[in-house]
């Protein structure tokens, strides 16, 4: 955080090392640390107007956060859609060959190799990279835009729902309709620093029209019919997965009887490195949880599936179980697993506010970035 000041130069080249970029996203991917915490600690060490770049990056991930959490829809209609193409790929579609040398990185493109190769073997891709691989990957190669996003998604260590998903529908025009991102040779040679060259002949010329399969209604975020909790003092609190900063949890539940901490969702086919990375996260999230709220005496307990939370929840019959919503994404799961076995022991159940840099960011998030950031900037420079 300290090279903030030069982020804004250096961000888009993507270099051996990745020394130019700040490598924070595996760890806001679960809120490990929070948006709030990283923007509240560089503003701590350099004017707004220094590290302007860099904080509008890590608003990017809140931007889609947001506009996910207004079109829950969204994520729905691309799993449906990735796993049945999949399957295609598999049963005899005529791009599946295709398919097999994009993911295996043995295309006739040796950059668009080269990325694949890196995103399998460190869970990571510069995310200029990116940009270049899914371009490939829809225009070049005319595979399924919803595929290129399931292979993202299980390989990165920072595999977000939202900014994964929507940041492929943007590439492929989808997000702001006709608008769409073309890779070009210079532009790969240039902030590669000439690590690759491909030719302009190699690259499509144009970006073709993509349509969404199956069509998404414009929908808006369901509101949820569980109550709202202000009070912690003797509730069973269950924190999300993607959740796992302290900086508000302990400070905001110091009533709470109990803390059950929910395992993450690993349920669409995610790598080794990937599985070991969010186990990691939850391992260390627990463990810190626990000797944090061990002074309190505040029992906290590692919730896998339903059997635990059902021990959890025999242990103190009766209690209020105040959740904290998981984002839009394979853990909102637990939603349906924590309701289940609230009613079966006759707990009620209140969901707790959302953290107050979403609840003061998301409601602007229902366009398009930059009107998005003109407001984010307003709320940031009066918190």
């Amino acid at each position: 955080m300290p090279r903030a000041p030069r982020y804004a130069f250096e961000r888009n080249y993507d270099r051996v090392g990745h020394s130019e970029v700040s490598r924070l996203s595996p760890y806001l991917r679960r809120r490990v640390l929070s948006e709030e915490e990283v923007v509240s600690r560089v503003l701590q060490e350099h004017p707004f107007s220094a590290a302007e770049k860099f904080i509008q990056e890590v608003v990017w991930r809140t931007y889609w956060k947001g506009h996910l959490a207004a079109n829950p829809s969204l994520w729905d209609a691309w799993k449906a859609s990735a796993l049945r193409l999949e399957q295609d790929a598999h049963s005899g579609a005529t791009w599946g060959p295709a398919y097999q040398a994009a993911v295996s990185g043995q295309t006739s493109l040796a950059c668009f190799n080269d990325w694949a190769r890196e995103l399998c073997d460190t869970g990571y891709l510069h995310n200029h990279a990116r940009m270049w691989f899914a371009s490939v990957w829809i225009f070049t190669l005319k595979l399924p835009w919803e595929l290129g996003a399931l292979f993202m998604f299980r390989h990165l260590l920072d595999g977000d729902p939202a900014s994964n998903t929507l940041s492929w529908r943007w590439v492929a025009g989808l997000h702001t309709k006709g608008k769409s991102y073309l890779a070009k040779a210079d532009n790969i040679q240039k902030y590669s620093d000439g690590r690759w060259s491909p030719r302009e002949s190699e690259l499509a010329a144009e970006a073709c029209s993509v349509s969404d399969t199956p069509p998404l209604p414009k929908t808006a975020a369901a509101k949820s019919s569980v109550p709202a909790c202000h009070s912690a003092d003797g509730t069973i609190l269950l924190v999300p997965p993607d959740d796992l900063s302290l900086d508000v949890t302990l400070s905001s539940f110091a009533g709470a009887r109990a803390i059950g901490m929910l395992a993450p969702t690993l349920e669409l086919g995610e790598s080794s490195l990937v599985q070991q990375f969010a186990a990691a996260s939850y391992q260390d999230a627990c463990a810190r949880m626990e000797q944090a709220a061990k002074a309190s005496g505040i029992a906290v307990r590692r919730i896998t599936g339903s059997a635990e939370l059902a021990g959890l929840l025999s242990e103190m019959p009766s209690l209020p179980v105040a959740t904290i919503a998981p984002s839009v994404g394979p853990d909102q799961r637990w939603d349906a697993v924590v309701l289940s076995q609230a009613q079966e022991a006759r707990s009620p159940v209140f969901q707790w506010p959302s953290r107050t840099w979403d609840t003061a960011l998301y409601p602007h998030a229902r366009r398009g970035f930059f009107p998005f950031w003109e407001a984010a900037q307003a709320v940031l420079k009066n918190s």
